[in-house]
């Protein structure tokens, strides 16, 4: 089984993966409390969370489409 896959598609979805990961973190010196009581930091938290999702499964679409 050959791989041929995009590396430049592969580190940027990486990338963004680890970026939204990182920037997760810090939602995590919160109290629960505290990060359940702000809205903004809650979505901002679901949003990153999905683009981390994303990421994963593009990378996997793309390994996975280039298997021969």
């Amino acid at each position: 089984m050959v791989l041929k896959f995009e590396r430049h598609k592969i580190a940027t979805l990486s990338s963004e993966l680890l970026t939204s990961v990182e920037q997760l973190r810090e939602y995590s010196s919160l109290s629960r409390d505290e990060f359940i009581g702000d809205r903004t930091k809650l979505n901002s938290a679901k949003y990153l969370l999905i683009v981390s999702i994303e990421a994963a499964v593009d990378m996997c679409n793309h390994v996975i489409a280039e298997i021969d």
